[in-house]
């Protein structure tokens, strides 16, 4: 795993988002709309990560789209 890498995780029962620490500041701005990994929730809810598409985000609902179907 890469040190900047954002990871998808699928255990069966829900998907998890693994960030790390390396993250690029402007896709954790885009995401989480803040680079302050201190003030990310642990638990985050969809819509409020996914609210407001923009590129990135419009990729990622894409491959939880997918993945559910």
């Amino acid at each position: 795993m890469k040190s900047n890498g954002l990871y998808l995780i699928d255990n069966g029962y829900l998907y998890i988002i693994y960030i790390k620490q390396g993250l690029s500041t402007s896709l954790a701005t885009s995401l989480f709309g803040t680079d302050d990994y201190s003030q990310i929730e642990y638990q985050i809810i969809e819509e409020n990560v996914l609210a407001n598409p923009d590129e990135i985000k419009t990729r990622i609902i894409n491959i939880v789209e997918y993945l559910r179907g």
